[in-house]
């Protein structure tokens, strides 16, 4: 597995959450050796940091969700639900396996999990969903749902032995100030679309049917590694996928190339182009799209206008950015500035 950095503020967010439930996680962030790096949020944490700090808060609180839930977890309880996820002859099994745990944890009492696979669907999807009996996502409960998900979907991965890139990810909240949209995908194998109704997380039907290729033996061994898995990019490639968002990243100051353009720089038909995009998870809508917002973000943390940034991106007025960007991340630009200038 790829091991990538962690955004320091990440872990920020951690700690504010904890600090609302009153708990000091000081002493983690001194073990894992991250305090410094929280007086400069540029320097990122690496993973071997994130583990050493989930490790001394699981040690703090004697809770797998750290004090984020609403009573302990104890510990153990993770190896006890994964022992009989392994012997699923599927996906789509171990993870009705897991939905049919969870209730059972008092931690997850305020959230219910359904899982929705229809047998006929155009799409051919299942989607997990949180439903969170219209509580408003306060910063706590957004760490949680965030690490639900985070813990479905990479141990989804290391159960089906691949790596997994969901159809998509939607979250009821407005993306926070230190949103990253890299490490989002990182996380989940997609960016994720804030300010949705509920909270998703859609898996294809070819994903769900995937045999569980794991045993007892290799469980042992991931449980004593963890959770170093949570924050290392999951096996497997997309070079396509990759090359087409070069393209597209390259493209963004001079004008984005369409689909015809990037097929011809690849060698390819445009139907082929589209069709082995699709085989990867993606499509060249959904890449520009997540390049756009990429490049917007930044613009934004660099402070320049809202005429500047919308022209700069190709959109026809201001009024069709502030549109998109509301679609990406659930806030508008000034808001989004706003909240990222409240974590600077």
């Amino acid at each position: 597995m790829m091991k990538r950095p962690i955004p320091t503020d990440y872990v920020a967010r951690t700690i504010r959450a904890a600090d609302r439930r009153g708990i000091d996680l000081q002493p983690a962030l001194q073990r894992a050796q991250i305090v410094p790096m929280l007086d400069d949020p540029s320097v990122p944490i690496t993973p071997e940091q994130a583990t050493a700090f989930t490790q001394a808060v699981w040690d703090i609180t004697g809770d797998e969700l750290g004090g984020l839930g609403a009573a302990p977890v104890p510990r153990g309880t993770f190896r006890l639900v994964t022992l009989a996820l392994i012997h699923s002859p599927d996906l789509e099994h171990a993870l009705r396996r897991m939905m049919s745990s969870l209730p059972a944890l008092p931690a997850m009492t305020p959230i219910d999990f359904r899982f929705h696979a229809p047998a006929e669907s155009p799409a051919q999807t299942g989607a997990i969903e949180l439903d969170l009996r219209s509580r408003p996502p306060d910063l706590v409960t957004q760490l949680l749902i965030e690490l639900c998900f985070l813990l479905i979907h990479r141990f989804s991965s290391w159960l089906i032995g691949r790596a997994i890139t969901p159809v998509s990810v939607t979250l009821p909240h407005s993306a926070p100030g230190d949103f990253e949209p890299g490490f989002y995908r990182t996380l989940y194998g997609v960016a994720p679309h804030f300010g949705a109704p509920t909270a998703t997380i859609v898996f294809d039907r070819a994903t769900l049917h995937a045999p569980v290729v794991q045993n007892e033996d290799t469980l042992r061994e991931f449980l004593r590694n963890s959770p170093a898995v949570l924050f290392s990019e999951p096996a497997g490639e997309t070079p396509l996928t990759t090359k087409v968002r070069r393209m597209l990243e390259r493209g963004v100051a001079g004008g984005i190339p369409d689909a015809a353009t990037l097929a011809k720089r690849v060698s390819m038909s445009e139907s082929h182009l589209r069709r082995l995009l699709r085989a990867e998870g993606t499509s060249v809508n959904q890449l520009r799209q997540e390049v756009l917002c990429d490049a917007a973000l930044a613009r934004l943390r660099r402070g320049e206008p809202i005429d500047q940034i919308s022209a700069g991106l190709g959109f026809s007025e201001p009024s069709a950015f502030r549109r998109a960007f509301k679609r990406w991340t659930g806030s508008s630009p000034g808001e989004f500035r706003t909240n990222a200038a409240g974590v600077s």
